[in-house]
């Protein structure tokens, strides 16, 4: 009587099969270290399926980073101090003086403005000035007083301004009479009818 297994069959290639690495897409970029001036912002990607049996390698680097914020941060303007204030330009009666202060940084990409005031100027001396007495000048001398002797002749002067705010007084003589042994008129001689 013939076999009956006229066919055998025996296992081979029992190896599992090679797996590729597979590596999910890359996420959203992450936010930039920094807000200006040149920073890094990451992003990463992971793995989905490990390689196995030979199967090709995943990547080397599951993350990157690209430059990010590249341009110049603002800068604001800087002043110095301001300098001690200048002599008042006048003694009394109204002046100036001024203080400056100068601009030691620039502003750039957006800083803050300089202040529009690198000069300040205020009054000073404000009390008005002193202002003298003034006078008129002597007045010629008088007619004599009587048309016979023993009158007398006399000048006088007259004050035109009084002084304020502190300034020279007026003189207290406002009339003058001659020298002592000038001070009578002459006494013309009279006659009588023969």
């Amino acid at each position: 009587e013939c076999p009956t297994d006229l066919q055998g069959v025996e296992a081979c290639n029992s190896q599992g099969c090679p797996i590729d690495c597979e590596v999910s897409e890359w996420g959203n970029w992450g936010g930039c270290d920094v807000a200006c001036g040149g920073g890094t912002r990451s992003r990463a990607r992971s793995i989905v399926v490990k390689p196995q049996n030979g199967g090709a390698n995943c990547p080397a680097s599951l993350s990157e980073d690209s430059v990010c914020n590249t341009e110049g941060c603002p800068i604001d303007c800087e002043v110095s101090l301001w300098s001690e204030w200048t002599s008042c330009n006048k003694q009394c009666g109204g002046g100036t003086r001024s203080r400056m202060r100068s601009m030691t940084v620039q502003p750039q990409n957006g800083g803050e403005s300089c202040p529009p005031d690198l000069q300040a100027i205020e009054n000073c001396n404000t009390t008005p000035c002193p202002t003298d007495c003034v006078m008129n000048g002597w007045s010629n001398w008088s007619a004599c007083s009587v048309d016979l002797g023993g009158g007398r002749i006399i000048r006088k002067r007259t004050i035109t301004a009084q002084p304020t705010n502190g300034g020279a007084a007026c003189p207290s003589e406002l009339q003058q009479l001659p020298p002592f042994n000038e001070q009578e008129c002459p006494v013309d001689l009279l006659f009588t009818e023969w």
